[in-house]
C-alpha cells in the first residue's frame, strides 16, 4: 500500500488543501531508537515526504509526541489531533477512546505534550497511532501508522526512559541552595535536590569538574562569615560524595561576603547572598553553570 501525505497548494488566492489519508504499510512502517542517557527517542519517518514522528522521553518532563516535516510546512493548520484506533484485525472490537490535542504548532512541527503517556500505553498493548489535523475547521489530512514492527525497539526505549537521570540539565541551572543566618545544614527539600543533581552527574560521563562555591551576607566577622560559606560548600560536597560522585570532580571554594548579589541592606538582600553555587564543567564544552547558587 503506497503511502501518501496532503498536498498543501498556496496560491496568490489562498490555500488549497486536499484532505488525504496517509496510511502505513504493516510490513515497511519501520520504527528506529536514538537513546542517550538524557533523552530517549522512539520514532518512525517516511524519508519521501521529510516526515518524522517521535515520542521524546527526557527528565523531569512527561513523554512527549512531536511531528516534524522538513518539507511541508504547518503554518496553516489550526488544529491537530492524536488518537489510537484498532489494528485491522481488532476492527469489530470497541475502538480505544483516548485522544489528545496538540499543545503547539509551529512551521515545521506538531507538538503534543499533554496526555502522550496513555497514548503510548495503548500502542504498547496493540493499537495504531493515528492523527488528524484540521484547518478553517476541515480536516485537512489524516494519518495512521501502524506498530506491527515495532516491539524490539520498545523495549529498548522503555530501558532507556527508566534509567533517565530524575532530573534535566536546564533545571540543574535553577536549583536554590540558600541558608538561614549562621547555618549550613540543608532542609529536605535541598537535600532531595542534590539526590536528583548527584544521579545526573553519576549518569552523565561528560562531567569533568564539579566547582561549588559558598558565599555569605555581610553581617558578623569577615573570619566568620568566610569559615561559614566554607562549612556550606563543604557539606553539599560532602552529601554529594556520600551518594557516590567522585570526590575528584569536586573542586570547593568559600568566599564569605566578598560577591553579594544583592544589596546586603535588608533581609532579602542578605538572605539572597547567603548561598552556595554548583557548577558542572563538561568535557569539549566551556564551563557550563548549572547552578548559579552561592551560600552565606
Amino acid at each position: 500500500m503506497k503511502l501518501f501525505f496532503t498536498l498543501l497548494l498556496v496560491f496568490s488566492g489562498g490555500l488549497v488543501a486536499t484532505p488525504i489519508h496517509y496510511q502505513g504499510e504493516m510490513d515497511n512502517t519501520i520504527w528506529k531508537t536514538e537513546l542517550q542517557f538524557d533523552r530517549c527517542e522512539i520514532y518512525t519517518e517516511i524519508a519521501d515526504r521529510g516526515f518524522k514522528i517521535s515520542f521524546i522521553a527526557q527528565p523531569g518532563k512527561s513523554l512527549s509526541l512531536k511531528v516534524y516535516s522538513r518539507i511541508h510546512s504547518a503554518a496553516a493548520i489550526e488544529e491537530s489531533f492524536a488518537e489510537v484506533i484498532n489494528a485491522p484485525w481488532y476492527e469489530q472490537q470497541a475502538a480505544p477512546q483516548e485522544q489528545i490535542r496538540a499543545d503547539s504548532i509551529g512551521e515545521h512541527s506538531i507538538n503534543f505534550r499533554h496526555g502522550v503517556e496513555e497514548i503510548f500505553q495503548y500502542m504498547l498493548a496493540g493499537s495504531w497511532l493515528q492523527f488528524y489535523s484540521m484547518s478553517n475547521s476541515e480536516v485537512v489530512y489524516i494519518v495512521s501508522l501502524p506498530t506491527t514492527l515495532w516491539q524490539k525497539e520498545t523495549v529498548a526505549f522503555n530501558r532507556c526512559a527508566n534509567a533517565l537521570p530524575a532530573i534535566n540539565y536546564e533545571a540543574i541551572s535553577h536549583l536554590s541552595f540558600n541558608y538561614i543566618i549562621n547555618q549550613y545544614k540543608l532542609n529536605k527539600k535541598q537535600t532531595e535536590d542534590l539526590t536528583k543533581l548527584s544521579d545526573y552527574i553519576n549518569k552523565d560521563s561528560s562531567v569533568i569538574k564539579i566547582l561549588i562555591d559558598g558565599h555569605s551576607d555581610d553581617e558578623g566577622s569577615s573570619a566568620q562569615n568566610l569559615r561559614l560559606s566554607k562549612l556550606r560548600a563543604d557539606e553539599i560536597a560532602q552529601i554529594l560524595i556520600n551518594k557516590a560522585v567522585n570526590p575528584d570532580l569536586i573542586e570547593m571554594r568559600g568566599h564569605g561576603g566578598r560577591y553579594p548579589i544583592a544589596s546586603n541592606d535588608s533581609a532579602e538582600g542578605r538572605k539572597k547572598n547567603r548561598r552556595v553555587t554548583v557548577r558542572l564543567v563538561k568535557v569539549n564544552a566551556q564551563t557550563t553553570a548549572t547552578k548559579k547558587h552561592k551560600s552565606d
